[in-house]
């Protein structure tokens, strides 16, 4: 029983070497890989500065100086293209606020010759109203004359001719009556005058002769 103990132990101090052997081994491959990787740079780093050592330093400048004005360009085409689609933008608002005051200017005439057209209608419907009184008025004064009859539109000049006749000679009438009843008048007016003064003298002779029978 101890000695099966003390193998398993041994068994797991094996194990546990290994696997400190392993990490250690990969640790070392790591290592490896990494100095390698090292050396490369180094390597490429070398290369490229030796590259650089070969490029003169005009060379490099003047191609600063091309990239700054490319850049410069790039960047002034981009500024105008802007400008030019804001340019086009504020021409669309501009457009567009210019059809608003059409429209409005539009709609405000016509507001405005709506306007004028009420106040038309308003007049004339004040003048027809006038008329329909003024129409109404000679229609009571026909059914006047007519006798209360008031005939169609086709008949009422007849109508109205054979009224205004009869009214004249009734009218003619009356005014030679009137003549006839005013001499009349008169001369009744003269004998009441006539009698009056036959009275008024009879009175005083009676007066007179009463006087005197006083007297005597």
């Amino acid at each position: 029983m101890e000695l099966k103990v003390a193998w398993d132990r041994y068994m797991d101090a094996n194990d546990h070497w290994k696997d400190i052997e392993a990490q250690k081994q990969a640790k070392v491959e790591i290592k490896s890989g990494i100095l390698k990787r090292i050396e490369e740079k180094e390597n490429e780093r070398d290369s490229f500065e030796l590259q650089i050592s070969n490029v003169s330093l005009s060379h490099i400048d003047e191609r600063e100086k091309n990239l700054r004005i490319e850049v410069e360009r790039k960047t002034n085409q981009l500024a105008e293209r802007e400008f030019e689609s804001n340019i086009r933008q504020k021409q669309s608002e501009l457009y567009s606020i210019e059809q608003k005051i059409k429209a409005l200017n539009r709609e405000k005439d016509i507001m405005a010759v709506d306007s004028e057209d009420r106040v038309k209608l308003s007049l004339k419907k004040g003048e027809l109203e006038n008329h329909k009184k003024k129409h109404q008025k000679m229609q009571d004064r026909i059914r006047g004359v007519l006798k209360g009859r008031l005939p169609p539109d086709k008949d009422l000049k007849k109508e109205i001719t054979q009224a205004l006749r009869a009214l004249g000679i009734e009218f003619d009438d009356m005014n030679s009556k009137s003549r006839e009843a005013e001499k009349e008048v008169n001369m009744l007016q003269m004998k009441i005058e006539e009698v009056n003064n036959n009275l008024s003298k009879l009175n005083k002779d009676m007066d007179c002769k009463n006087l005197v029978s006083l007297l005597y």
